[in-house]
């Protein structure tokens, strides 16, 4: 369950007057929203922002060894200088 509830209306003026680059603070107060909100909406846009980079192939993100956007294992292999340099 969201913590805000926020209409589309809402988001979509609030991303509007961000792209604009009007201060959160006066966004907030113009839509008689609390500051949580405009956070809510920003962060949301970012998530759907990186999402879509990652889609097109731009930024992929690993955890543990693993790519986020498939499941698939890394193709990166850890190598340390100490076995590089034995093996000369």
């Amino acid at each position: 369950m969201a913590k805000y509830d926020i209409s589309n209306e809402l988001r979509q003026s609030v991303e509007t007057d961000m792209a604009n680059g009007i201060k959160w603070s006066h966004i907030a107060e113009e839509h008689g929203v609390d500051m949580g909100v405009i956070r809510s909406v920003h962060g949301s846009k970012l998530v759907r922002e990186n999402v879509k980079k990652a889609e097109k192939g731009g930024t992929i993100r690993y955890w543990n060894g693993m790519r986020l956007t498939d499941g698939e294992p890394s193709p990166v292999k850890k190598y340390y200088i100490s076995e590089l340099e034995n093996q000369k």
